[in-house]
């Protein structure tokens, strides 16, 4: 993270209006004694004006700390394009901190010391230019820059409409936060990175000092430095849940392009529910539609209406954009993965190579394929917009993981909720907690339920309900063989991985979001040697499949076939000794964090010293993100304005 000293303050000293006329018309004179007393009273004043002046400008400095990178996107943004999907409305944004504005300075210095010519230094900034990135909700591939050459261009987007570069989020931080206390886990900390001591750097903590972090499906697990313990998964507090968790589907944006072509809708009609398609004009004139959920059960019978995962793929979008019929492609279910939409950037140099506007991999470049999410994430959040149209009856919310159902069942009449968990082709509920809500007869209501790191948390109406209730499963043991996803013909599982029910009552839906939680790649500065920028090895796929490694990771998520490589995940572990910190972006995939330390990993070849960062290193902790990127126009209007202030995106930094 690249930053800029920028500071402000100001010590003014302020008299009332009372005592400026005192002293104007010259009567009551103060006598000696009392002057004395008045001046030591000021002199009192002032100091303590200016320790509170000092305190504040030490602990809270805006330094103007510029992220330039997108090791912690979503959490944090660096430069990106901030997009929205003219096929369904989706605000999302993608990684440009590469293109030739901020490669420039280097090309210049290689260009002076002779290490490239300027014309092989000029193709290399073109080639880096970012022209396309993907939404997350519909997948559908957008041309992002007007420099795209007219061959790569697709027919039915001649132009790019949204081609800004945006700088990244400028952060207000804490120094002195951790000058008389020690870094929490979780913390989003400030530091001066190890290998270059002129360069700051902003991760997340992760591990503290005397402790081994292990890294295992996707999750962090801890124990003492030296000790035989059991390893325990460490759990994320409700407001870094939030703060962490990204984008799988809205229902608030199902493309109408799409849906009419014949793509299902990821919520689809089942025995007791039907769906209301009710169409909508978003952002940026997308059409789509924005459908209603009805469910009727009655008394003694639980009615289903689940999630499945289906986005569609280019081939798709090409026929659907390219009025070809049919479809062409059989939609079927798939896990939910770690796909992020920040870290789709698709630059010229790879279009070029393919010959279209495309993400497929091209092989032998792990990193493209890293661009496509290929881990399974099974810790999902479901946030439902319900409204009970009945006085009596159940409702409830249920998440799969490994073919496991974690739910809450809400009796409408008492406000009284169940935390359950089911096994995997089960119809008995194993009790976890009990809570009471306010949920209580007919009435409208915003349900969130979590899965998160073994913990269940239930939120209603913007509040969290109880305590976080933590279980135990063998599945996410990190001394066991990985989890792996399940389905039948009995239970779909994890190719059905969310789902409102309601029993005995009426219940209307009028919107479903679904998140996920972050993935932790288990990668070191060692894993690079097979060409899989994942935590699986070649060896997990074999016996099971005759694809390569690189075509069976992409086939994984929607072959059960090949579900087993899961199990054969492998765990890294890293020693944190007294005085040093474990620090990872939240990208994880597309994080130089020090999970890589001990290689070098920045563009001089730097050496840290070891997967760990030294506390004395330190900056400060992140408090929020009071400038992010300014829009060039006021928002929702084609009125140009510089600058115009970016409020819905300050926020603090959890």
């Amino acid at each position: 993270m690249a930053s800029k000293n920028k500071r402000t303050g100001s010590d003014n000293r302020v008299r009332t209006t009372a005592e400026l006329k005192g002293a104007d018309r010259g009567d009551d004179v103060p006598s000696a004694a009392a002057r004395s007393r008045r001046g030591g009273r000021e002199t009192v004043d002032a100091l303590v004006v200016a320790f509170v002046l000092a305190f504040l400008i030490r602990t809270f400095q805006a330094e103007a700390f510029v992220i330039p990178t997108g090791s912690m996107a979503p959490t944090l943004m660096g430069r990106h394009k901030d997009v929205f999907c003219d096929q369904c409305g989706t605000r999302f944004k993608v990684n440009s901190s590469d293109d030739a504005a901020d490669q420039g300075p280097l090309m210049q210095r290689l260009v002076r010391e002779g290490r490239m010519s300027a014309r092989e230094a000029q193709g290399r900034m073109q080639g880096l230019l970012c022209v396309g990135g993907e939404c997350p909700q519909c997948r559908h591939l957008m041309m992002l820059s007007d420099d795209t050459p007219a061959k790569l261009r697709p027919e039915w987007q001649p132009e790019a409409e949204q081609t800004a570069n945006y700088s990244g989020d400028r952060l207000v931080v804490s120094k002195y936060a951790y000058s008389f206390t020690d870094p929490e886990r979780w913390d989003v900390a400030v530091f001066k990175y190890p290998g270059d001591s002129q360069t700051n750097y902003i991760k997340r903590v992760t591990g503290l000092p005397g402790e081994v972090v292990r890294i295992f499906q996707g999750d962090l697990f801890v124990r003492p430095l030296g000790s035989d313990d059991n390893f325990a998964i460490a759990k994320k507090p409700a407001k870094t849940v939030l703060a962490m968790k990204q984008f799988v589907h809205d229902t608030h944006h199902e493309a109408v392009s799409l849906i009419d072509a014949g793509w299902p809708l990821a919520w689809a009609e089942s025995e007791g529910w039907v769906v209301e398609k009710e169409p909508a004009v978003t952002v940026h004139d997308a059409q789509v539609y924005q459908p209603t959920y009805r469910g009727d059960a009655p008394a003694g019978e639980t009615r289903w209406l689940r999630y499945r995962h289906t986005p569609p793929g280019e081939p798709v979008w090409r026929r659907v954009l390219g009025d070809e019929e049919p479809i062409g492609v059989e939609p079927k279910p798939q896990l939910v993965t770690d796909f992020t939409a920040y870290n789709t950037r698709l630059n010229l140099e790879q279009a070029a190579d393919l010959g279209q506007l495309s993400l497929a991999p091209r092989p032998y470049r792990a990193e493209d394929l890293a661009r496509l999410g290929v881990h399974w994430v099974g810790d999902l959040l479901l946030e439902a917009h319900v409204e009970v149209e009945s006085p009596e009856g159940e409702v409830s919310l249920d998440l799969v993981e490994a073919g496991t159902h974690y739910g809450v069942t809400i009796d409408v009449a008492t406000g009284e909720a169940s935390l359950w968990r089911r096994a995997f082709e089960s119809d008995e509920r194993e009790e976890l907690a009990s809570v009471s809500t306010s949920v209580r007869g007919a009435g409208n209501h915003a349900v969130r339920l979590a899965n998160f790191d073994n913990q269940l948390m239930l939120w209603v109406d913007g509040s969290l309900v109880g305590e976080p209730v933590d279980y135990e499963d063998a599945a996410s043991d990190a001394e066991s063989p990985a989890a792996v996803p399940r389905t039948s013909d009995a239970d779909e599982g994890d190719l059905a991985p969310a789902g409102v029910a309601i029993s005995g009552g009426k219940l209307k839906v009028d919107r479903l979001r679904l998140w996920r939680d972050g993935y932790y790649i288990a990668m070191s500065h060692t894993d690079h040697s097979d060409g899989l920028i994942t935590d699986l090895t070649t060896t997990a796929f074999e016996g099971l499949t005759s694809l390569s490694p690189g075509d069976a990771v992409q086939a994984l998520p929607i072959e059960p076939s090949l579900w087993e490589a899961f199990a054969r995940r492998h765990h890294r572990d890293f020693d944190v000794k007294e005085g040093q910190l474990f620090v990872m972006g939240d990208n994880s995939g597309w994080s130089l964090d020090a999970r890589l330390w001990a290689g070098g990993n920045n563009r001089n070849g730097g050496h840290p010293g070891g997967p760990y960062l030294e506390r004395k290193q330190l900056v400060g902790k992140a408090i929020c993100v009071y400038w992010p990127h300014s829009w060039y126009s006021v928002p929702f209007t084609r009125q140009m304005v510089p600058a115009w202030p970016n409020f819905e995106d300050m926020r603090l930094v959890r």
